[in-house]
């Protein structure tokens, strides 16, 4: 029987780029879930995107980095609680190893848009492309959920 991620794997495993246009998406040995961006106030501003991603590989994967045309700069950033202190730092990247589930979240790792070009809005969507270190790039289409959403809009 065909399976759609069947092919999207193949594809990526050839070298491929692909646009995935779902807040869910597998390419290669990677399974991108769960995400979703948060709604901001305005342009200029700085937002966040989450998701977990999955490595079902025999070998480990970093995420490197990522882009949007909605924003002049992504970083992967890190909060933490610090002597009492919230703090944010920048990570160069986030690895995965075989079999693992790494979380970008509220309050921890997750992908920093610098310099919005519009604000993030509610129920819009957000286009992000992933840079990893093994697999192909990957193309995936964020929902907005809101301002203090700890998980993407329900469907």
């Amino acid at each position: 029987m065909f399976h759609p991620l069947r092919l999207l794997k193949i594809l990526s495993g050839l070298g491929l780029g692909l646009l995935i246009s779902l807040s869910s998406a597998a390419a290669g040995e990677l399974t991108i879930d769960n995400a979703f961006a948060r709604a901001t106030i305005g342009a200029g501003k700085n937002g966040t995107a989450y998701m977990t991603i999955q490595n079902d590989g025999a070998a480990p994967d970093r995420l490197l980095g990522a882009t949007s045309e909605a924003a002049a700069k992504t970083m992967i950033h890190e909060s933490r609680m610090v002597d009492g202190v919230m703090t944010m730092r920048h990570l160069d990247a986030i690895t995965i190893a075989p079999g693992e589930t790494v979380r970008l979240a509220p309050g921890g790792r997750h992908l920093m848009l610098m310099g919005l070009k519009a604000p993030l809005r509610e129920g819009e969507s957000l286009s992000v492309t992933l840079r990893f270190e093994r697999s192909s790039d990957i193309a995936i289409t964020l929902p907005i959920a809101s301002f203090s959403a700890n998980a993407p809009p329900a469907d």
